[in-house]
């Protein structure tokens, strides 16, 4: 087998500097066939299936708690605030993360590559827990930024890290995002049971020093793992030219003072910071689809054929954003109803299970039929495309 590394482009002088000080000496350059470890998958996926194990332990950890601490009294370890003025800061929260994915994202494409945009990432992430887990209101806000950000960055590029292990026809692919997306659900039907406890036992922060701890083994293994990926995981796919660099940024700029100055005039127009950010959050993101929309139909780059691929992913992208609106409301207004509105104790066992525990049957629910779907796809195998793109 070739371990001969691939070359970061020759004109993104920053971006192949930074990529060789952690880019391994040997990466895999033969096809992705010929790499068969554990099940019979690259020898990568193991390690990428255990950072986002425990990357979601952490992200679901975290939002799990994120809405009592933010309305439970001073007294009681929280920020005090109201309900209503948790709900919006947890709303824009969710909403930051997904539309953080865009500048996270256009990082990887262009600048540092999907390996690096996820490291930093997580970095950033543990940065963010470290800060909720120490009793200080102005750390709590700034963790709970850092942490919005970082999984900006992680959560466009992990996956696209493992899709880099196999080939496009490979036909390994679909059962490795099986077991990508298993482990995303076993980490988040752990995480809201073990915050759930602590932050009952021991306080919130103990609840996030978990999330922090959660994310720092992810690390480790995505540090550790990185000799066994493909040279994809650290190349720069579609790099910034000198020429393009002056307008990139002063788009980046305009972008943070358009945020800004819109923020301000909602503002005054609303009389609540609170609901500025909240209607900014989503005018962005629905601005900024419609926008990458047009601009990849427009695109000289992408063939007649991607053309009518985006065009069958348009109902799928709007059955998505309806789902995660309904989704993230776990965390949100059924966190709520959880806390006033159930009764934890079941009698004939002599337990008593925390609000955070509900937030563990959707993904326990996966887990549990995952393998009936799986087996039904199987037997389905041929009659239907895997995936239309």
């Amino acid at each position: 087998m070739s371990t001969t590394p691939t070359p970061v482009e020759d004109d993104l002088d920053t971006g192949r500097m930074i990529a060789s000080r952690w880019r391994p000496a040997t990466l895999r350059t033969t096809p992705s066939k010929q790499d068969r470890g554990l099940f019979g998958h690259p020898r990568g996926l193991p390690w990428m299936l255990n950072v986002e194990m425990w990357e979601r332990f952490s992200y679901y950890g975290m939002r799990a708690i994120l809405l009592y601490f933010i309305t439970d009294t001073v007294a009681g370890g929280g920020l005090g605030l109201s309900a209503n003025s948790g709900q919006v800061i947890l709303a824009s929260y969710s909403a930051a993360v997904y539309l953080l994915a865009i500048p996270g994202g256009i990082f990887a494409d262009r600048i540092i590559g999907p390996w690096l945009s996820t490291l930093y990432g997580g970095v950033v992430i543990m940065a963010g827990h470290i800060c909720l887990s120490i009793p200080a209101p102005a750390l709590a806000w700034t963790g709970i930024v850092l942490v919005a950000v970082g999984t900006g960055f992680i959560k466009p590029n992990l996956s696209t890290i493992v899709g880099g292990l196999y080939d496009d026809d490979d036909p390994r692919r679909d059962a490795g995002f099986q077991l990508f997306y298993m482990s995303v659900n076993l980490g988040s039907l752990a995480s809201p049971l073990v915050t759930g406890w602590l932050r009952e036992h021991y306080g919130y922060h103990a609840g996030f020093f978990s999330a922090a701890v959660g994310m720092g083994v992810a690390l480790i293994a995505f540090i550790y793992g990185r000799h066994k990926l493909s040279a994809f995981a650290f190349t720069v796919p579609n790099p910034i030219r000198p020429q393009e660099r002056r307008s990139f940024v002063l788009a980046s700029l305009l972008t943070v003072v358009a945020a800004t100055a819109l923020v301000s005039v909602l503002n005054v127009l609303t009389g609540s910071l609170l609901d500025a950010i909240s209607a900014t959050m989503l005018i962005i993101p629905a601005g900024a689809a419609l926008g990458y929309f047009v601009l990849m139909f427009r695109s000289p780059k992408v063939t007649a054929r991607e053309r009518t691929h985006l065009r069958a992913y348009i109902p799928l992208w709007i059955g998505a954003v309806l789902f995660f609106m309904i989704t993230e409301q776990a965390a949100g207004k059924m966190a709520t109803f959880a806390k006033d509105n159930t009764d934890g104790t079941i009698p004939w066992l002599g337990w008593a299970i925390t609000p955070e525990t509900y937030q563990s049957i959707n993904p326990a629910a996966i887990v549990i039929l995952a393998p009936f779907i799986g087996w039904l796809f199987t037997r389905r195998a041929g009659r239907f495309p895997s995936t239309i793109m």
